[in-house]
């Protein structure tokens, strides 16, 4: 009687050993897990998984105007908690080491911040988040454009602005 329990109890054991193994089989692309050992009968069986990380909500860009204050968020998830740094597109200087970073918004601090998520084991992550200085828009055309006397009229005009214009409309004069 006592062989027969042992037995159906070592089945089980094989059961959940498969079990275990198919689910690491399973995730093995998107995460690492690892078991503790069963030296007693009666210990339980601990699941031990890290996970790479992966965006909960990537940074995203703004438009702000000359001198204000802005804060770019990278909210990264992964197990264990992913270490995160951002850096500017100019320089590999790491400018903090927190989800958040605020910026004062001047033409040095525009451009491109990429937010960098770390977790041993897993590729590290890389999302990027620019900042636009909001100003007007201006003009740039010659100085002096020569008409013909008859015929077509081409006005040449460029516009520049640092962020995307919505629209751009003429109007004439009298």
């Amino acid at each position: 009687m006592v062989r027969g329990k042992r037995r159906i109890r070592k089945r089980k054991r094989e059961k959940v050993n498969k079990a275990f193994e198919k689910a690491l089989a399973k995730a093995s692309n998107r995460s690492q897990c690892r078991t503790n050992k069963l030296p007693r009968r009666k210990m339980p069986r601990v699941l031990f998984s890290s996970d790479g990380p992966r965006f909960r909500y990537p940074p995203t860009s703004v438009q702000s105007h000359y001198g204000a204050a802005e804060i770019l968020q990278c909210d990264v998830d992964g197990n264990p908690q992913p270490e995160i740094y951002w850096t500017h597109e100019d320089s590999e200087r790491i400018l903090a080491t927190a989800s958040n970073i605020s910026v004062l918004v001047r033409p040095e601090t525009a451009g491109r911040y990429y937010c960098h998520a770390r977790v041993p084991g897993f590729p590290e992550l890389t999302g990027s988040a620019n900042i636009y200085i909001r100003a007007p828009p201006t003009i740039i055309s010659q100085r002096t454009q020569y008409v013909p006397d008859e015929g077509l009229v081409k006005v040449r005009l460029e516009p520049t602005s640092r962020i995307y214009g919505s629209a751009l409309s003429f109007g004439r004069n009298y």
